[in-house]
């Protein structure tokens, strides 16, 4: 069974279409809220709108019974970090990808 949790998600709409969007899954389990994407279009960043979403969603894992927020980033995604940060989540671990070449 899958966990995508289409009610906790959200999409933002704007008049000239879709400016951002939030897509969670529900982990029972852990009882976690988990956002798998989030995402601004480029013309709608920088006025609030990643924030407006994650904090829909934290307000919608809490009505569900979710006690905690989680996702994933990039270690180099500086301006995530920070948002990430300024709405109180922190690091629990990291993970380090290896590759090979040819």
């Amino acid at each position: 069974m899958h966990d995508l949790a289409p009610e906790l998600s959200l999409i933002a709409s704007r008049e000239d279409g879709m400016a951002g969007f939030i897509l969670t899954r529900a982990w029972e389990s852990e009882r976690a809220g988990y956002i798998d994407i989030l995402a601004v279009h480029p013309a709608h960043q920088g006025r609030g709108l990643g924030t407006f979403l994650l904090q829909t969603a934290f307000a919608r894992f809490a009505a569900a019974g979710l006690r905690e927020a989680q996702l994933g980033v990039m270690s180099n995604n500086q301006n995530a970090l920070r948002l990430y940060e300024r709405l109180g989540m922190c690091p629990r671990f990291r993970v380090h990808t290896y590759e090979r070449a040819g």
